[in-house]
């Protein structure tokens, strides 16, 4: 598969997210597909990854993906996309807060046999759980609420 069909079969992947229609993720994704969560989660095979997309779509109903940036070399595609949404519905845990949401994503997808294999997500968590109501503006990265208690991790 070229560069151009890789960096065709992202741009389907948004378009079928925009579309709320994930029975079509086949088209574009291995079954075998590894998800690794900005979070640190591990998200394994095509129907687990259905699922984490699904359930992001039932607690923001109005998500909309844009593509802001593309790129690819071999068998890679580097993105970045932005998501807008309101949080009407629960998160992960996270009660609604009929906040809105816009961030910005960085994500790398591999491909194997013609489809995604597996597909990173970077984003920032902090900007995120803010913005959903799940932290105050009053966490500080480093401060007394911050999980370390404001303890420095690691000697500066």
């Amino acid at each position: 598969m070229s560069v151009e069909q890789n960096k065709e079969a992202v741009r389907r992947l948004i378009n079928i997210f925009n579309a709320r229609d994930f029975s079509r993720m086949d088209e574009v994704c291995h079954e075998e597909m590894v998800y690794h969560t900005a979070s640190g989660i591990v998200v394994q095979g095509l129907a687990a990854y259905r699922e984490v997309m699904s359930q992001t779509h039932r607690g923001f109903p109005d998500f909309e993906y844009s593509l802001e940036d593309l790129v690819g070399e071999g068998n890679r595609v580097h993105c970045i996309y932005r998501y807008r949404g309101t949080h009407e519905g629960e998160f992960f845990g996270i009660a609604a807060h009929n906040n809105e949401v816009d961030y910005m994503v960085a994500a790398a997808f591999r491909f194997d046999d013609a489809k995604v294999i597996e597909e990173f997500d970077f984003y920032d968590g902090l900007t995120f759980m803010r913005q959903v109501g799940a932290l105050s503006e009053d966490v500080k990265p480093g401060g007394k609420d911050w999980p370390t208690g404001g303890r420095v991790l690691r000697p500066q």
